[in-house]
């Protein structure tokens, strides 16, 4: 609210009290405690001035409207003669009443209907004297008034309205009404202030793309499905992998189901989401609203939702990784109980592309199909600035895992360079075309981690403290107590930045694992470690949960490592 609305209305609020004050002053006989109603009576023969005459039925008018907003009949009706009559034009509940309808439709139609209520008027109120005793107050009132049924539509309600009010009794009453009312987007009366219809565009897109991110993090399927509504329908139709099939799910727990056989098929997932539209050109998903004082709806298209998906270890189709091109139609209602957006229905219709003809730039992939080469894409990742001298650790964390590089940790070079600032990262690697290690039999790749030195994956660079002794860089991967996951270092590739393509097996890794699935080592070289496990095992543990146990000790065992590690 600006000052200049603030000044106006702190100076009705003392025009009003002006004329309690001189209602009090002037009354020859107490006022009725039981009612709120001002008194302009005076000592007999003495006469009222004009001036407190004024002012009372300004201050009855004034506790009239504010009545309304209070949304309470006991606070609207005392001010109303028993001959009122009202014509109400526009907006909203438009129509003639008289006292009676008055109190039983207009005000309980706006008690009813909005939940909270705010009004002021953008200029000072005008009096003019009509006939003895009798006056006319006008005035532009906005209310800002809340749906219950669809609180999140702000509407304004910008209207005229002309009071006249007659002192019968000595008390003001008013005896007629007209109302000539508008309605005004809030963006129209509050400067920058974004359209409804924006707000929630954005609300609903934020509650659509929640369940696509949660698809390729491979959330449990509760925390994907969780703005669906309890009654919503799935519809899946179109190309889908083996392991998943096409069908229409009702219901939030077949829902659930659907996405439950999401996480189990699929090791590991990326996605994006947007419109192409007819010539090419790709846009953000779309975003109708509809809003209106009974219930808000919204629709999402996204008709390229692309989704990469390593098949897991013991699925059909494993080890491929398919390329699916799905078109989503999300249709949304806002829930005022829930107070937030849910999808109702959604069908997802599921396209297979061969994986060579997307270059998914979109996601940074750029990765083409490498055939029987072992090949490492970089999916995620994260970069800090190390400065060795400063005597200080630094903390990286991407996935399940997390990484700390100690303090007075250098960069050596073969050649003797020794970096003391540099950048360090933590990424991620899609395994394309690995085979399962060595040993342990029966033991499979899932994904693969790797350090890098300034954008450097090799094994030229060895991390050293000051006095160039080798500082191992201990990495932190958190799953389910059990998993029994381990590591073996990957050598003889080469990196361009964005994949590493080539090399082998060289040994496997040392890791000191504690009860609860916490796993644990430390690494002297930026090289690439491909994650081995048993069977597959998805089940995600918070970082913050577990590295307080994992620090401080607990139950602990080591696996034995074999020469020439880089551990």
């Amino acid at each position: 609210m600006n000052a200049k609305t603030i000044g106006i209305i702190v100076g009705v609020v003392v025009i009003v009290i002006a004329a309690v004050v001189a209602a009090i002053m002037l009354t020859t006989k107490p006022m009725a405690t039981t009612s709120p109603m001002l008194s302009v009576s005076a000592a007999p023969g003495s006469g009222v001035p004009e001036l407190y005459k004024e002012d009372s039925v300004l201050g009855v008018f004034f506790n009239f409207l504010d009545g309304i907003a209070i949304e309470s009949p006991s606070d609207v009706l005392p001010f109303l003669s028993s001959s009122f009559t009202a014509q109400i034009s526009g907006v909203p509940f438009p129509g003639t009443y008289n006292y009676q309808t008055f109190n039983s439709t207009w005000l309980s139609n706006f008690f009813s209907t909005y939940e909270t209520v705010y009004f002021y008027t953008t200029a000072l109120p005008t009096v003019m004297k009509v006939g003895n005793d009798t006056f006319q107050v006008s005035a532009v009132v906005q209310y800002f008034v809340a749906p219950t049924n669809d609180p999140i539509y702000l509407q304004v309600f910008n209207a005229s309205v002309t009071a006249t009010i007659r002192i019968v009794n000595e008390t003001p009453l008013i005896t007629q009404l007209t109302w000539i009312g508008n309605e005004l987007p809030p963006s129209a009366v509050i400067a920058g202030y974004p359209s409804q219809h924006a707000l929630e565009a954005n609300e609903a897109l934020e509650t659509f793309l929640w369940q696509i991110n949660s698809m390729a993090a491979e959330f449990p399927p509760s925390t994907i499905a969780q703005y669906f509504a309890s009654s919503a329908t799935l519809n899946v139709e179109g190309q889908l992998p083996p392991g998943l099939k096409a069908g229409i799910y009702s219901g939030l727990s077949n829902i659930e189901n659907f996405f439950n056989s999401w996480d189990t098929y699929f090791i590991f997932a990326a996605t994006y989401s947007q419109n192409l539209l007819p010539n090419g050109t790709a846009i953000p998903p779309m975003v109708s609203i509809t809003l209106n004082p009974s219930e808000a709806e919204a629709t999402v298209m996204a008709n390229e939702t692309v989704f990469l998906g390593w098949v897991a270890p013991g699925e059909p189709g494993y080890p491929a990784l398919y390329d699916m091109h799905v078109d989503i139609v999300a249709y949304l209602m806002y829930n005022s109980t829930a107070a937030m957006w849910q999808i109702t229905n959604e069908t997802m219709d599921f396209t297979l592309v061969p994986l060579e003809s997307d270059t998914m730039s979109e996601i940074g992939f750029g990765a083409p199909y490498y055939g029987n080469t072992p090949a490492f894409v970089v999916v995620a990742g994260e970069t800090v600035t190390v400065n060795a001298a400063s005597g200080q650790s630094y903390t990286l964390q991407v996935g399940n895992m997390k990484v700390v590089v100690p303090p007075g940790t250098y960069a050596e070079f073969s050649n003797g360079t020794m970096l003391s600032t540099y950048n360090f990262s933590l990424v991620l690697m899609a395994d394309y075309n690995i085979p399962p290690p060595p040993y342990p039999s029966g033991y499979v790749p899932i994904y693969t981690f790797a350090y890098e030195v300034n954008g450097l994956i090799t094994p030229t660079i060895t991390f050293v403290n000051v006095n160039g002794k080798p500082q191992g860089i201990p990495v932190y991967i958190y799953t389910a107590p059990g998993n029994n996951w381990t590591s073996w270092t990957w050598l003889g590739g080469t990196f361009n930045g964005t994949v590493y393509i080539g090399g082998k097996y060289a040994f496997m890794d040392h890791w000191t694992y504690f009860s609860n699935g916490t796993m644990v080592t430390a690494f002297i070289k930026p090289v690439p470690w491909v994650l081995e496990s048993p069977q597959y095992m998805p089940t995600y543990i918070s970082p913050s949960s577990m590295m307080s146990n994992s620090m401080t000790g607990g139950s602990s065992s080591s696996t034995s490592s074999s020469s020439g590690g880089y551990g």
